[in-house]
């Protein structure tokens, strides 16, 4: 099944990527408890477990959206989006860690939804699951959009591509479609 004849209004995008983000990054944050635990999480903080998550992943998905994660191209993913991304998920982790450090007891503080009392290595190891939870669900836009020119590519039939620009971006844009055949373009014109 090719993806690329698939067309989504902005509305429609956004809720997908809203509904994967929110899966990787809930997914991320229980996982995390498992793995500090070795999946045999203490009693006392099960009901933490459960009361912070979506205080976390709403904070993340804000942060997500306010550098531009919901809004870029999706398939071309690159280092820069990567570096966005960090940004994104380690400013959260940071704040979390902040009030891990500002003095809130962890032990005594009932425990019941306060995100001071996350332990610290929850925090570290969701911010590491976080980042590479939402890299891999950006790669993977990636590769089923190079698939679909594979697949399109077989044909034979090569699109004509105009690059506007021909500059720096322009020029590697061009290397790439030539160096790619089997993406099915060809460059006519910059």
């Amino acid at each position: 099944m090719q993806f690329s004849g698939i067309k989504l209004n902005q509305v429609e995008r956004h809720l997908i990527l809203f509904v994967v983000y929110t899966g990787v990054l809930v997914l991320s944050y229980l996982l995390s408890y498992q793995i500090r635990w070795d999946f045999a999480v203490p009693q006392q903080y099960r009901g933490q477990l459960l009361g912070v998550w979506p205080a976390v992943t709403a904070v993340k998905l804000v942060s997500l959206w306010n550098f531009g994660q919901f809004a870029s191209l999706l398939t071309y993913f690159s280092l820069p989006d990567m570096r966005r991304i960090a940004l994104a998920l380690l400013l959260p982790s940071a704040g979390l860690l902040g009030l891990w450090y500002g003095g809130v007891d962890p032990i005594n503080t009932g425990l019941g939804g306060n995100p001071a009392s996350v332990p610290r290595g929850v925090i570290i190891i969701d911010a590491m699951l976080s980042f590479a939870g939402v890299v891999f669900v950006r790669i993977l836009f990636r590769m089923v959009r190079e698939r679909d020119f594979r697949v399109a590519g077989l044909g034979g039939e090569r699109k004509r591509v105009a690059i506007v620009g021909a500059g720096e971006v322009g020029a590697r844009l061009g290397q790439e479609l030539t160096n790619k055949p089997h993406m099915a373009r060809e460059v006519v014109a910059f």
